[in-house]
């Protein structure tokens, strides 16, 4: 069923679809590179680089003022701390600062990492409704089959929510070609809080983009498919999904690279419009997981200590690192 103005809601159009058995519509098509002129792309979450920055030199000259205090009072314990902060603020492990391993370790031994039966990694406090909208805390989500590598060109509504896209590939070992997804995503916000605001502005951007959207069911089974869905464990180092190994990773630039057939390895690629992408590779080997996460290491960063919220951002379903 292909979708074009004045057809009715798309939504309505998936449910309609769902119930009647006919087959899905057209690919999304006429994508081309670059964001969607008059919408804003973003990634909300992922902190400020310039900020950290200026934190670690605020904790830098606080040591300096706590080593001036220890110095002119004699104070051991001023002393102490003062080298604490400053080694905290100052000192690398392996390229990355001291300070945000620490912070990585916080967050990994704080957050659950052990998940019984057959888990299926979603956001905290998000649902999936049988039409195939995901309805979470950041907004709603759509997901769509596509067989291009770039992002779709339509303009965005003036004064509207502001949109979300995300790409993802996934080759598995038995695949001579991968199969893409593309998450759509307005987000909610103070101005568009509610889901029927949402919805209408989802609706408008469905009509002018005419997607291949996926029904609950089929995403079900999407997710569970490339997240390898089974009980779930994390460790510092990999991500494990019943008996497969997971590691992954952050890359910029043509990421899809990594799609290449060939081996006992899945790869799942997650790509954004400003060019981060998250890549996931898995075997049921672990030495074969670890011999392809050096070939991509060559030019991607492991991202040991967040491998399960790069497992939930590496899915279909408008996730961020």
């Amino acid at each position: 069923m292909r979708i074009g103005p004045g057809s009715g809601s798309p939504l309505d159009a998936t449910i309609s679809r769902q119930n009647s058995g006919n087959p899905p519509g057209a690919t999304i098509s006429r994508l081309s590179t670059g964001n969607p002129p008059g919408a804003t792309i973003s990634r909300p979450g992922r902190g400020n680089p310039r900020s950290a920055t200026a934190l670690r030199i605020a904790v830098w000259q606080i040591g300096v003022v706590l080593g001036c205090v220890a110095i002119l009072r004699g104070s051991a314990g001023a002393g102490a701390l003062a080298a604490l902060t400053l080694i905290v603020s100052a000192a690398r492990i392996r390229g990355d600062w001291l300070s945000t391993v620490a912070g990585r370790w916080l967050g990994f031994v704080t957050r659950r990492r052990v998940f019984a039966g057959e888990h299926l990694p979603l956001p905290a406090n998000t649902r999936l409704t049988s039409a195939g909208v995901l309805v979470g805390a950041g907004g709603l989500t759509v997901v769509a089959r596509t067989r291009e590598v770039d992002f779709p060109r339509f303009e965005g509504e003036s004064g509207g929510p502001r949109i979300d896209l995300q790409w993802v590939g996934h080759l598995g070992p038995r695949q001579d070609r991968p199969s893409a997804w593309l998450a759509i995503t307005v987000v909610r916000d103070a101005d568009f809080a509610g889901d029927e605001q949402l919805r209408v502005a989802l609706d408008n951007v469905l009509r002018r983009v005419r997607p291949d959207l996926l029904s609950g069911r089929e995403l079900t089974a999407v997710l569970g498919g490339i997240a390898h869905a089974g009980p779930a464990c994390e460790t510092w180092r990999h991500w494990r999904s019943g008996p497969v190994t997971q590691i992954t990773f952050r890359g910029t630039g043509p990421a899809a690279r990594f799609l290449k057939p060939g081996g006992d390895v899945a790869v799942t690629v997650a790509r954004w419009p400003d060019g981060d992408s998250v890549i996931r590779v898995a075997a049921r080997d672990a030495g074969t997981a670890e011999r392809a996460a050096r070939e991509v290491s060559r030019s991607a960063v492991r991202l040991d200590g967040r491998h399960g919220p790069a497992v939930l951002a590496s899915l279909p379903i408008g996730g961020k690192l």
